[in-house]
């Protein structure tokens, strides 16, 4: 089971911001939340979380979320009534993944279009739509398929094999581990939120 650890910082380390307007001064205040995560590597597979929150005011909030010496963070400037902590817990792990990174939810597969491409040979044998020599060549070819970086690399190799141009390929797609990665951790994040939360209303 997680556990976590909250620490708030006392009104004389709360943040003070400056804004000079007409040539007078408007001081604004926000109180930083810290919350520690720890406990999380066995159920979790994560490392200790270290989350800071904070509400500029009303419906503004900002989150910063770092783990393993990677850091993530996002503000929302519409969060209607209310606070960074209720809004974060209520949203999608998808969404605030999309908030936080640029990070995609997919990768191309390129070991499955190798595949794909093998049996595509394959049966341009067997229909007669090339010799042997050359299904052999175009079938040890597609090895490349998987250690390739982008499909442009092997352009001549589509082209060979599936008789379309790279654009009307569609790429098979996988899973971004880094992706899932963060929402993994998004979600240890609402859940240690909650449970937060709750012992503080009782």
């Amino acid at each position: 089971m997680q556990s976590w650890r909250f620490a708030g910082y006392p009104n004389n380390k709360a943040r003070v911001s400056l804004k000079k307007r007409r040539g007078t001064r408007k001081v604004s205040t926000s109180t930083i939340t810290k919350v520690l995560i720890d406990n999380v590597q066995n159920s979790y597979r994560l490392d200790p979380i270290t989350v800071f929150l904070e509400d500029h005011g009303q419906g503004r909030g900002e989150i910063t979320i770092k783990c393993y010496g990677e850091s993530w963070t996002a503000y929302w400037g519409a969060m209607g009534d209310n606070t960074i902590i209720e809004f974060f817990c209520d949203c999608d792990e998808h969404y605030i993944a999309n908030k936080l990174s640029s990070i995609s939810s997919s990768l191309d597969d390129y070991e499955k279009l190798a595949t794909i491409a093998r049996i595509e040979v394959i049966n341009h044998r067997r229909k007669g739509n090339m010799d042997a020599d050359e299904a052999r060549r175009l079938f040890t070819e597609t090895d490349r398929l998987c250690d390739a970086d982008s499909i442009r690399d092997c352009n001549a190799l589509v082209q060979d094999i599936f008789d379309c141009n790279l654009w009307e390929l569609t790429i098979p797609s996988k899973p971004n581990p880094d992706y899932q990665y963060l929402c993994r951790i998004i979600t240890t994040v609402q859940e240690a939120l909650r449970s937060m939360t709750k012992q503080q209303a009782a």
